[in-house]
């Protein structure tokens, strides 16, 4: 089939048509650019210049038949074609690989490219277009789009395509031009700077984790040794001695829980793996009910828990799952009035382990419910009422529930209560 008379006005005409109207992202015009001048050199191939190349790979392209006014392209032209860094092919009427640049050779390996199926460069919907109108998806003659090249089943090469439609006189497709800009360095430096953005914000976290950690270790230390101090002086006063001994206690009890929840914070967002294993949430629930037994009689509160007789077994993290129930009965418990009420229900439903723990204690004021979860906050409730807290184990109770895939919501009246309702995927979906 003879090739329609591509004039050198009508080309250029083309071109800026294409790189107006069709490109708008700013790295895709230089590709609709090549592929354009691919298929004006094409195009413009006389009988008597045959595709040369230093490679020892080129498969010479046989030559038809051109128009005497086709413009000329020549031998320096095609030597920058098949020397860009872009990997670029040609499609001829047959849907066969009529030519591929040394960049897509090298892509190609050794295999001769009359071995490589055009599919390789192009996707199957613009080599089906061959020999009919062209496919809508060539608007304005041309498609672009970021895909990707297969190598194998495991390597995928991402690119920036441009794929251009050559229609002959008839109004038919009869060849087709592509450049592909390979985008792995992009991606790399895309990847590379969301890992660092990544790390920049954890690491300002964990300065201010710190900051925070120790200014309110100064408190219960300056308890301490104040305690210390007027005990030794007060020997001859045995209830005082115990009574600064039973604050000592207490401080040391706290400083203990401090630590604890920075350290659990600590692994859980700066490395957020889970060692998973099968996970008893009855058997769980159950020893924290006995851990917290003294303290609940010492309160005079009234506690419930409803789960089912048989096991409820979840993958999970055992510690961080733990700490995410402990946290959360504990707290129940501690912001509970006297002869108040705390109840626990375990629900299993389809692939999910449901789990509700309600108060009736102080609550949080509605305005402050959405910051609960932020990393040493505390309610302004729970400081009025004098009740200690590091303001980690919220943001701990959270950060355990996304790594599993999990949710974890709130709701609170301040003065009537809090309920936190726990889903957890039986499976784990999480990391």
């Amino acid at each position: 089939m003879a090739r329609p008379q591509w004039t050198t006005p009508r080309l250029l005409i083309l071109l800026i048509f294409l790189v107006v109207l069709v490109v708008s992202d700013q790295r895709l015009i230089e590709l609709v650019a090549v592929a354009g001048i691919v298929l004006v050199w094409w195009s413009g191939i006389e009988s008597h210049t045959p595709l040369v190349s230093n490679s020892p790979n080129t498969t010479p392209i046989p030559t038809p038949a051109m128009p005497t006014d086709a413009p000329v392209i020549g031998r320096g032209q095609a030597d920058i074609i098949d020397n860009i860094a872009d990997y670029v092919a040609i499609v001829d009427e047959a849907g066969r690989l009529a030519y591929v640049n040394r960049a897509g050779r090298a892509l190609i390996g050794t295999e001769p490219i009359e071995k490589i199926p055009a599919a390789f460069f192009m996707p199957q919907w613009a080599l089906d277009s061959i020999g009919k109108p062209p496919d809508p998806r060539f608007a304005n003659g041309a498609w672009q789009a970021d895909t990707e090249i297969h190598l194998m089943d495991e390597i995928h090469i991402p690119v920036a395509q441009v794929i251009i439609a050559h229609v002959d006189g008839a109004g038919r497709v009869n060849q087709l031009a592509t450049i592909c800009r390979d985008r792995l360095d992009q991606r790399f430096v895309e990847e590379s700077a969301m890992r660092l953005m990544v790390q920049g914000e954890k690491l300002k976290a964990m300065q201010e984790m710190i900051a925070h950690f120790t200014h309110d270790l100064r408190a219960p230390l300056t308890s301490i040794v104040t305690g210390l101090f007027l005990a030794e002086r007060q020997t001859q006063n045995p209830e005082r001695v115990q009574a600064r001994f039973d604050a000592i206690r207490e401080q040391t009890r706290l400083l203990e829980m401090m630590i604890q929840d920075v350290l659990t914070y600590s692994r859980f967002e700066v490395v957020p793996a889970l060692n998973r294993q099968t996970v008893d949430l009855v058997e769980m629930l159950d020893k924290i009910r006995q851990n917290l037994a003294p303290q609940m009689e010492g309160k005079g509160i009234d506690f419930k828990l409803i789960m089912p007789t048989t096991a409820c077994e979840i993958s999970g993290d055992a510690d961080g799952l733990n700490r995410l129930f402990s946290n959360l009965i504990e707290n129940a418990v501690k912001y509970s009035r006297e002869n108040g009420e705390v109840l626990v229900h375990l629900l299993a439903q389809d692939d999910w382990m449901t789990v509700a723990i309600r108060d009736t204690g102080i609550g949080i004021d509605g305005a402050e419910v959405p910051r609960i979860f932020e990393q040493f906050f505390r309610a302004s409730s729970a400081k009025e009422a004098g009740i200690v807290g590091t303001g980690v184990g919220l943001a701990i109770v959270r950060r355990v529930a996304d790594l599993h895939g999990g949710t974890v919501e709130v709701q609170s009246e301040l003065g009537q209560g809090t309920t936190f309702t726990v889903r957890l995927p039986v499976a784990g979906n999480g990391s």
